[in-house]
């Protein structure tokens, strides 16, 4: 796991990274791109996990991990043989 992602629609984003930012005691990290998306919280020194914030033009909230690979085909059919379903368009 590298990551976890907060989905917040878009129109709630501000007060969502308000809120998580005071949450995990962790600033914000500017955007490079004003046009991304995603939402950086820092991360702390050591082992960690990323926590970024993803504005969504729908309105179901969720929280969820990404897991880091080298071959997104070959880690899916992994979890897939372990108990895994497919639910979602795959992004490498």
């Amino acid at each position: 796991m590298c990551a976890l992602l907060i989905d917040c629609p878009e129109d709630r984003i501000a007060s969502a990274v308000a809120f998580w930012s005071k949450a995990f005691g962790r600033a914000v990290v500017a955007k490079t791109d004003p046009r991304s998306r995603y939402t950086g919280l820092a991360t702390p020194e050591g082992p960690t996990l990323d926590v970024f914030l993803q504005a969504i033009t729908s309105q179901e909230a969720r929280l969820h991990f990404d897991i880091e690979t080298d071959d997104v085909e070959v880690e899916v059919r992994r979890l897939e043989r372990l108990g895994a379903h497919r639910r979602c368009h795959i992004e490498s």
